[in-house]
């Protein structure tokens, strides 16, 4: 998975954070099964540890560990994005003028608050 948006050098663990995002995923269980088409609420926990397993890291990082981490990674993309935004680039810019932080600061709560769903 490439996100051409946020493609930059950086450490591997921001990128599987990222994808994590998308593949647990770290979204409410009406999102996950209306936009990203599961056909029941996923078992994120389980995700994640099938998806660490493949990448060769199931041994070196917690759940407590990768929740943090992609929390980490949501704080720095909603840096990025204000960031660009300030500056006039587009698509950021458009984005925050409709309200993707926001949405983006909620998401980061949900997280923090349901930490128990991305236990294996």
């Amino acid at each position: 998975m490439i996100d051409w948006d946020f493609a930059h050098p950086g450490p591997a663990w921001d990128d599987v954070a990222d994808v994590l995002r998308f593949v647990a995923p770290f979204v409410d269980d009406e999102q996950a099964v209306r936009w990203m088409r599961h056909p029941a609420p996923p078992s994120r926990g389980r995700r994640i540890e099938i998806f660490l397993d493949a990448y060769g890291a199931a041994d070196h990082r917690s759940i407590t560990t990768v929740v943090d981490g992609v929390l980490v990674r949501l704080a720095a993309t909603a840096d990025l994005v204000a960031r660009l935004a300030r500056d006039g680039l587009e698509p950021q810019a458009g984005w925050v003028a409709d309200g993707w932080l926001d949405r983006l600061t909620e998401q980061a709560r949900w997280v923090d608050r349901h930490r128990s769903l991305f236990e294996p």
